[in-house]
């Protein structure tokens, strides 16, 4: 997968803007390039196309071997990256959440004046939990139904969280593997830690 999407990459690394608008015509003849793209992008096309691109992996999951060869490749500039999805269902609800193997892979937008980030709804939140070398385990937040902090600027977050608020937690550096929603309010455990109940995990 990751030689073919190089080879992808070495082919469109070569196109002209002539090519480019030669593609788009043959897949929609009907359209001029240049009101198909101000349409989509909302400005004007820049003077010159492919300027750069970048190399994205879109899967469910990846081996050691695939996370290995993208952040090699990376490393050494190769603008390659993968995205995971992860499926949810909750009730009569349904959650597709995505996350970046690398955060320094995400595409480069241009500048704006204007943000366009979507605005927060203020009830969904996003908590990190273990990893390899920590000692909370998700394997036990699952089974009795927390999420936990440690550090000061962590816990200070977690407390924030009102009951009624949804959760998507996230193991750093693998996946997101798990929707909640807050039952109660924080509370410390032994040795420093806080904590948040939480119902419907999975």
């Amino acid at each position: 997968m990751v030689a073919q999407l190089l080879d992808y990459g070495s082919w469109a690394a070569d196109l002209s803007g002539s090519d480019i608008r030669a593609i788009f015509q043959a897949y929609r003849p009907e359209t001029d390039f240049d009101s198909a793209f101000t349409e989509r992008f909302g400005e004007r096309p820049p003077e010159h196309l492919n300027t750069g691109h970048k190399l994205t992996i879109a899967a469910h999951d990846a081996d050691a071997a695939m996370k290995r060869i993208v952040q090699y490749m990376s490393t050494y500039g190769v603008p390659v990256s993968i995205l995971f999805f992860r499926y949810y269902y909750d009730d009569n609800r349904h959650y597709l959440i995505r996350s970046r193997l690398s955060d320094e892979d995400a595409p480069t937008v241009r500048p704006s004046t204007q943000s366009k980030r979507p605005l927060w709804n203020g009830s969904d939140w996003y908590v990190a939990l273990g990893g390899k070398t920590s000692k909370r385990s998700w394997d036990d937040a699952r089974q009795y139904g927390f999420v936990s902090a440690g550090a000061l600027r962590h816990s200070s977050a977690l407390r924030k969280i009102p009951p009624g608020s949804r959760i998507f937690v996230h193991i750093p550096k693998e996946e997101y593997v798990g929707v909640g929603e807050v039952t109660g309010e924080a509370v410390m455990f032994p040795h420093g830690l806080w904590r948040s109940t939480g119902s419907r995990t999975g």
